[in-house]
């Protein structure tokens, strides 16, 4: 590793350098496609994004978040994903223009949570709620946990069919 104040190489698992004390530059990476290319580079050598730290990639994450127009608990859901590592910044920006998908994410997220075996089920019942604009006024986890419970237990209400039957 050289140090960028000194100039001087040191040993590449040091956090400072042994000669000046400046800080080992934080590992980049590409808020983009996520790839980690060596600290040196500046823009992402796959898709030409400028590269940043994991700290500012987060910070950048947090802020599209809270200055949106999302409600409390859609922000709460992407937070999380954002802390996990599981979204990057393409995808979060489809969620916060689109909503209607968000909220099936986190119906989907939650049901997976509670029994993953009928996870793919209630989704895709709620998908077909999106696309016949059943799914539009959702507020707060009281109504996601409604839809749930009720299209599991009741999947034929909606007019929809079972598809573990079809």
């Amino acid at each position: 590793m050289e140090c960028p104040k000194c100039n001087r190489t040191y040993e590449d698992d040091f956090k400072f350098c042994p000669y000046c004390g400046e800080e080992k530059p934080k590992p980049k990476i590409c808020p983009k496609c996520k790839l980690e290319p060596p600290i040196e580079f500046s823009f992402c050598p796959e898709c030409g994004e400028k590269l940043v730290t994991q700290d500012e990639l987060m910070l950048n994450l947090k802020n599209m978040v809270n200055t949106s127009s999302l409600t409390e608990w859609e922000k709460e859901h992407l937070m999380k994903l954002i802390k996990s590592n599981e979204i990057n910044e393409e995808k979060l920006t489809f969620y916060i223009d689109n909503p209607v998908r968000l909220k099936n994410l986190i119906i989907s997220d939650l049901v997976y949570f509670i029994d993953s075996n009928v996870s793919g089920r209630v989704e895709s019942i709620i998908d077909k709620m999106v696309e016949n604009g059943e799914f539009d006024e959702i507020d707060d986890y009281f109504d996601v946990w409604s839809i749930v419970e009720d299209v599991l237990q009741n999947p034929y209400k909606y007019g929809y069919e079972d598809d573990d039957e079809g």
